[in-house]
């Protein structure tokens, strides 16, 4: 009973961290763009904006409704019948100016775009950099657990000298527990940097967007940056690329177009209406749409004739 009790805390202890997964910054950037809720969720709004875009054009187009209805009437000549009528209705209308509140209407989604595009811009590079040093922590955690490794292996050649001195009479007890005590303190530093390795890969998952996964991340290179120097850049420049600039100016944008939006409704409203109707006793009018061309070849026939008469005239 006790060496079944012990197996089962054995396994417990280890089974949450017994499976690996090799990754590497490429890996890393994939997932993240994937995964991160807070990506998808700037993706939704920057999708919201470019319908809401694509809507604004139907302001300029020309808006048709089509309309029936049935009503009964009873004849005065003989009350017990009724006459039953399907009127149809098709209106169309076209907005000629609208003191130009469409337009100033099309510009302010236009200047919400720009806004959400600037926000998904924004949340694409905080995750990137979120990830991209947590990705530089697990390589720092598996770099310092590779150094203690050897700083424990160097001391412990060094305890096992100092112990042959010391059975020789050469040290004496004070060397030897000294040397004990710094392996004692290597394993100690040791086992606390495996515990930052599984800190930082929880960390590394958190960050790609996968939050209720434990799995231990193993690093296929440890050292992807290249060295490159960067130039200079023109902080003049760059100010103006910035998200927050971008998304302060597109607000201002924004607001100087609803405000002539709402100055548009002193302005005259022109539109153009039309529309047509059918007062019938059937739901469907009886129209001939289509006549296998009949009425094509009967206006032929009819302008030879028209033309053969008028020949014998001139």
């Amino acid at each position: 009973m006790k060496k079944f009790f012990s197996v089962v805390i054995v396994v417990c202890f280890f089974c949450p961290y017994s499976f690996s997964e090799t990754i590497d910054i490429s890996m890393v950037e994939e997932q993240t763009i994937k995964n991160n809720t807070h990506l998808k969720a700037a993706q939704l709004d920057l999708n919201n904006a470019k319908q809401e875009y694509a809507s604004t054009f139907s302001l300029f187009l020309p808006k048709i409704v089509f309309s029936g209805n049935m009503s009964d009437t009873k004849n005065e000549l003989q009350s017990l019948n009724t006459i039953r009528n399907y009127p149809l209705n098709l209106e169309g209308s076209l907005s000629l100016f609208e003191g130009f509140s469409s337009y100033n209407e099309l510009k302010e989604k236009s200047a919400k775009l720009k806004i959400a595009q600037a926000n998904y811009d924004r949340t694409v590079s905080d995750i990137r950099y979120e990830a991209h040093c947590c990705y530089a922590n697990l390589i720092w955690a598996y770099e310092t657990v590779s150094l203690l490794e050897k700083i424990k292996e160097r001391r412990k050649e060094n305890r096992d000298l100092i112990q042959l001195k010391y059975n020789s009479g050469n040290v004496d007890i004070g060397s030897l527990k000294r040397c004990d005590a710094d392996v004692a303190l290597a394993e100690y530093n040791l086992k606390r940097a495996k515990r930052n390795i599984q800190t930082a890969s929880t960390a590394l998952l958190n960050a790609i967007g996968r939050i209720d996964d434990i799995t231990i991340l193993e690093l296929l290179d440890h050292f992807w940056y290249k060295g490159e120097i960067l130039a200079k850049p023109d902080f003049n420049t760059l100010i103006a690329t910035i998200p927050e600039f971008l998304n302060a100016q597109y607000n201002f944008e924004m607001y100087k177009y609803i405000n002539r939006k709402i100055k548009s409704q002193w302005l005259p409203y022109i539109n153009l209406l039309g529309s047509v109707g059918n007062n019938d006793l059937h739901w469907v009018p009886e129209a001939q749409i289509f006549t296998g061309g009949k009425r094509y070849r009967d206006l032929k026939i009819a302008s030879t004739h028209v033309n053969s008469y008028e020949s014998c005239f001139l």
